[in-house]
């Protein structure tokens, strides 16, 4: 039940958050924050609902795996130990899953709430580019600042302190994953490269684990090293 409270959650919260911020007249990518952190708040009361009742969001996650369970070690024979990995991997990292989720359901909710709503008689502005996303250079010390805390608090001891830091560890990749897609993508733009294939090729990136680290040292490297604009400027 509070699993399917958190989905509807994801879908819902973000709209009052992006339908104030295109009539305010603010940055697209603002709205996307702020619907990410609404989704943020909005599962965490579900998180706290969930524990103050006597059951967890994680032991309903497992039941509801344990049921299908018999029909997964079907399809995969003697892997038995694996699925069950890949199984506390996906609970213990639902949390930075849904925030996750919660910004990609953002951005495609801005894009169609923006052909409706309107910031008085102008129009909304419209979502820019994936290729033309950039965090702020400085923003890199805020997000190493959280990274290392949160490593801090798994080093404590602290009961939860390792599920804290794979989440967090998990946003962390997928920010940067994030900064490195856009510069492949610009780059793509560049060059001239087909319609099409550099964002099919940074979806099989994300979707493998090795694509996934490149993209990750690419946004690393493009804040750090300015690689966007050396680039640029060839």
């Amino acid at each position: 039940m509070y699993t399917t409270l958190i989905f509807f959650c994801l879908f819902l919260f973000p709209i009052a958050s992006l339908v104030q911020c295109i009539r305010r007249g603010l940055n697209p990518y603002n709205g996307v924050l702020s619907g990410t952190i609404a989704v943020g708040f909005g599962s965490t009361a579900i998180f706290v609902m969930a524990t103050l009742s006597g059951t967890s969001v994680g032991a309903e996650m497992e039941a509801a795996f344990e049921s299908i369970f018999p029909s997964l070690l079907e399809s995969m024979p003697g892997q038995e130990e694996l699925i069950r990995n890949n199984i506390d991997i996906l609970i213990s990292g639902f949390p930075s899953t849904i925030l996750l989720m919660g910004a990609v359901v953002s951005y495609v909710e801005y894009i169609i709430l923006s052909k409706f709503v309107k910031n008085g008689d102008k129009g909304a502005w419209q979502m820019a580019r994936l290729r033309e996303f950039s965090w702020p250079r400085t923003g890199i010390y805020g997000w190493l600042l959280i990274f290392l805390l949160s490593w801090l608090v798994g080093l404590t001891g602290i009961p939860g302190g390792d599920l804290v830091l794979l989440n967090v560890q998990s946003i962390f990749e997928a920010a940067f994953a994030l900064q490195g897609t856009s510069l492949l993508l610009m780059f793509f733009f560049m060059k001239k490269v087909p319609r099409g294939l550099g964002p099919a090729l940074a979806i099989f990136a994300w979707l493998m684990p090795m694509g996934k680290s490149i993209l990750f040292l690419l946004g690393v490297g493009d804040i750090m090293l300015g690689l966007r604009t050396r680039i640029s400027q060839r």
